[in-house]
Formats: C-alpha cells, sequence, structure tokens
C-alpha cells in the first residue's frame, strides 16, 4: 500500500507550457537533438550520433551504464571545488579490502535483499504523484531500486514525461572525480539533456525548469553535512520555489541513522560544504531535511514551495544502513563501499592535513597514514582510549595516481599507517574517533617536526568552526572537545523533532 505523500500545502504556481507541446519519446529525443546542436561545449553525444545513442528500442539506463563502465571507481579526492573535470568510469560496489586491493565488485541489490523501501519504490506503486507532469530529475548511479535505476522507472511509466537530467557533483553516473566541475551534456544512456548542478551554476537555471512541472530529487546521502548532495538539494528547492516547480523528494536512509556529532556550523563558515546550521553529523534522512530546511527558512524564497516528500517503508531512524542484508551502492567515487561512508564524516577532516587518508587507494578515508607516522604506537595509545564501537590496526597502503584522485599525497610511496573500521554501528562515532586521532597524531607531528594542519581555514569550512582546530593545536582532552559540542547538538537534535517521518 502507497504510504501517504508528505506534502506541504502552499499556493502551485503553474509553469510554461512546452511550446512545441512534446509529449512523447520521439518527440522528446528530437528536442535533445536541438538543444544539443546549439551547445557549444560539454557535449558528451555528438548530435550526429543522437539517433544511435538514443533510439527508443534502447537498453534500459543501468544496462547501458554498465556497458560504458570500464573498471571499478577510485576513490574521492578533496571536498572543495577545482578547475577541471575529468571523467572516470562507472563505479561498481566494492567491499573493503585491507591490504588496498579492490575486491571482487558486488551485485546490485535487488528486493529480496532490502530490508526496506525507499521512496522510488513508493512512487512506483502508485505514480499518480506525478501523473501528467514533466518531470526534471536529480539523480546519479546509485539511485537504483529494484536493480533498476530511476531513470528507468520514471521513464517507463506511461502517465510521466521524463524530460531532463540535473548533475550534482560526481555527474548523473558518478564518472567525475570529487571537486572537479560538471558540464552540461547529452547523457548516452537515456539520450536526455543533462543540466550541470556543480559547474558554473549551482542550482538550476530558470532556463533549465522553464519546461519542467516537477523537480524531483533521488539521490543517497550519507548524513554528513559537508556532504555536497544535501547543499545541492537546498539550492535546487530554492531554484524550484522561484520558478513555481513543484519539488519532490524520494527519500532514502541515512547511513548514521540518528546520530548527532560535531558542532552546529557557526554563520562564518558558511560554504558549499556546509550550507546550514547542522552538526557534523546531523541525524535525518533528505526527506527530513529538505522539510527543515524550509521549515527553519535556513535558505531564502522557500516559503511558496511546493514541497512533497516521498517516504520510505520499514525504515526506523536507528536502522542507519543495515549492515546483514543491504547492499551499498557508493554515492560517490570515494565511497564505493560502506566501511569508508562510516567513517567518512570524521575522515573528511584528514583532508585538510599533510596526512594520506587513503586517497588514491581502495580504502579512501578508511585509512590513515604518512613517512613520519608511528602506526604501532599510534593504535595502541587509541586502543587505550578504549572508544566505543571502533577497531583500529595497523596496516599498509600505496597511495596510487588514478583518473578521480590525481596525484594523491605521498604518491607511490609504501607507508604504514592505521586502518579504522566501525564494529558497532548503534556505539561508533566518527567524528570522536577523528578528533582522538588527530589529537595523537599532532603530538607525533610535533616530535617529528611537521606540521599537521595545514590548511587551517579549509580545515574550519568542514568543522563549521575554529573551535575544534584550536581545541586540537592546544591539545585539549577529546571528552572535552566533545563536551564543548554536547549541549548545542542535543539542542538541535530537540529542534529537529516535528521534521521527523520516521521513528527512532
Amino acid at each position: 500500500m502507497y504510504l501517504p505523500v508528505l506534502h506541504s500545502p502552499v499556493l502551485h504556481s503553474s509553469v510554461l507550457h512546452n511550446p512545441l507541446g512534446l509529449r512523447h519519446r520521439g518527440a522528446r529525443l528530437y528536442q535533445v537533438a536541438v538543444l544539443a546542436a546549439i551547445l557549444t561545449t560539454g557535449c558528451a553525444t555528438p548530435l550526429d550520433q543522437v539517433d544511435a545513442a538514443t533510439t527508443p528500442d534502447r537498453q534500459s539506463y543501468a544496462e547501458q551504464v554498465d556497458q560504458l563502465a570500464n573498471t571499478a571507481p577510485s576513490p574521492d579526492g578533496e571536498s572543495e571545488p577545482q578547475s577541471t573535470s575529468t571523467p572516470v568510469p562507472a563505479p561498481t560496489q566494492a567491499m573493503e579490502s585491507p591490504t588496498g586491493v579492490a575486491a571482487t565488485p558486488q551485485p546490485v541489490p535487488t528486493i529480496a535483499d532490502l530490508s526496506y523501501e525507499p521512496g522510488i519504490a513508493q512512487l512506483l506503486a502508485d505514480p499518480r504523484l506525478l501523473a501528467g507532469d514533466r518531470v526534471g530529475l536529480i539523480v546519479n548511479q546509485a539511485s537504483v531500486h529494484d536493480a533498476r535505476h530511476t531513470v528507468d522507472v520514471l521513464d517507463a511509466l506511461a502517465e510521466v514525461e521524463l524530460v531532463a537530467l540535473f548533475a550534482p557533483e560526481h555527474g548523473v553516473r558518478g564518472r567525475v572525480g570529487a571537486g572537479a566541475l560538471v558540464t552540461d551534456e547529452i547523457d548516452a544512456a537515456s539520450g536526455l539533456f543533462v543540466h550541470s548542478l556543480y559547474g558554473a551554476s549551482r542550482a538550476p537555471t530558470a532556463g533549465a525548469l522553464a519546461d519542467i512541472d516537477v523537480l524531483v530529487y533521488d539521490l543517497q546521502d550519507v548524513g554528513a553535512r559537508f556532504y555536497t548532495y544535501i547543499s545541492t538539494l537546498g539550492l535546487a528547492m530554492q531554484a524550484a520555489a522561484e520558478s513555481g516547480v513543484r519539488f519532490v523528494v524520494l527519500d532514502r536512509p541515512n547511513p548514521h541513522g540518528r546520530r548527532l556529532s560535531g558542532h552546529v556550523l557557526e554563520p562564518d563558515f558558511t560554504s558549499f560544504v556546509g550550507q546550514y546550521p547542522i552538526p557534523m553529523l546531523y541525524g535525518l534522512t533528505s526527506g527530513e531535511l529538505a522539510q527543515a530546511i524550509k521549515g527553519e527558512r535556513w535558505l531564502d524564497g522557500l516559503e511558496t514551495l511546493d514541497l512533497e516528500v516521498v517516504p520510505m517503508q520499514q525504515w526506523a531512524g536507528t536502522d542507519g544502513w543495515p549492515l546483514d542484508r543491504n547492499a551499498w551502492i557508493g554515492p560517490s567515487p570515494g565511497l564505493p563501499h560502506l566501511g569508508g561512508t562510516l567513517t567518512y564524516p570524521g575522515a573528511v577532516l584528514f583532508e585538510a592535513t599533510t596526512l594520506s587518508y587513503g586517497r588514491g587507494t581502495d580504502l579512501a578515508f578508511s585509512v590513515v597514514g604518512a613517512p613520519w607516522l608511528d602506526a604501532a604506537s599510534l593504535v595502541s595509545q587509541l586502543r587505550e582510549l578504549d572508544l566505543d564501537g571502533v577497531e583500529f590496526a595497523v596496516t599498509n597502503f600505496t597511495p596510487r595516481s588514478t583518473p578521480t584522485a590525481t596525484d594523491p599525497a605521498f604518491v607511490d610511496l609504501a607507508l604504514e599507517g592505521v586502518h579504522w573500521r566501525s564494529i558497532d554501528h548503534e556505539t561508533f562515532d566518527p567524528v570522536v574517533a577523528a578528533v582522538a586521532m588527530l589529537g595523537l597524531i599532532a603530538d607525533q607531528a610535533d616530535r617529528a617536526g611537521q606540521r599537521l594542519i595545514d590548511r587551517p581555514e579549509f580545515f574550519d569550512l568542514l568543522a563549521g568552526t575554529a573551535d575544534l582546530r584550536l581545541g586540537i593545536e592546544q591539545r585539549k582532552p577529546v571528552n572535552e572537545i566533545v563536551a564543548s559540542w554536547s549541549a548545542e547538538t542535543a539542542a538541535f537534535g530537540t529542534r529537529m523533532l516535528p521534521y521527523r517521518l520516521y521513528e527512532g
């Protein structure tokens, strides 16, 4: 049975009608070809190949993506924007490998593997929400349910006209390196025009929304403030409100469940890696966060937004991402496996240091090392802290330059470092673990005559405050640092209760 759609009752303004009256796939493909001819750069499919690439008898989106992919993904680079776009192979799911060698890719999950049903499954059960609408879709390679991509799902619905895709960071197929700009293009797998939301503009333009009735968001998030998909979410909501376009969120799980950790972002540190006054781990799903963005007025102009959330079924806030039954499809090149996703909210702080955090290996955000680091001593000290839910071990890894991780720290140098992982989802706090690691590593850096935090401004943007960096530099005990944010995160959690859609 389809759960009721959660609806924000506001005035729904009409949008411009498609002047060409295009309501079927053949006409849509012609429109795509015309758009391609207008483009001067960024077209993935040459105009003379559009017909062949977008035949109505084409394979499914997921099948074509599989054929376009040549190898497994490589880890992310830094979260901050870079200047150029580097296409890389589409990711497949991979399991952790402490040796630094990629394990065998795992299959896309089927419905039998899932203990919950995402928003797209509810929409498929009752597509009346989008009946008769021209739809724009914000997706990437992880927008999958029951081995079907959301592009395929919506394109197969007779009631819906899918007219355009919108690409977040990494692109609609996750083949662009972290921080690299994404360009407008024709998507080779679907034949749809792709508007970049991580290029010259970070939000849909009025022109891109002119022939759209509803903008649908279906991205798997990781529950961390600096993961840029939630910035894309808010800016897309803002653009939809300005254009009178309805906005629908197809909800998916937060891998970290309801955990709250880290400082609430201070206004002076607002950026694309910190758009809202929320903790580093904020304990909401994308649908819940969308309601909070509007309800708390964290962005201007959302009062008239027609926002609807299609909720999940069979998921509770305490579930996170169940490790026993759910396969993980990496939402970005650097998080191809669940292990790195669970440590990422703390490990991201290492991006602003002189350490290697595993960039250029298959264990990005799960290892840390440097030539001067005494890994055995560090592991011994960390174990003495007896932190909840985390395991530390000495490991060896060698960063390599890859299409998504060009020139990583200590490239081609064999390093001894620390591998850390969650062993208890209910108690593991990656931010606390990372802060403990940074404090102990800072002592080693001093003794080795090394500077640890070499990009303090970027560190502060990630932390949302200067207080965390100062606490580490002043060698404050980890309990004292954690205590400094406890009250504000608790207050945040209380304030978010009205926006929660799930028990737990």
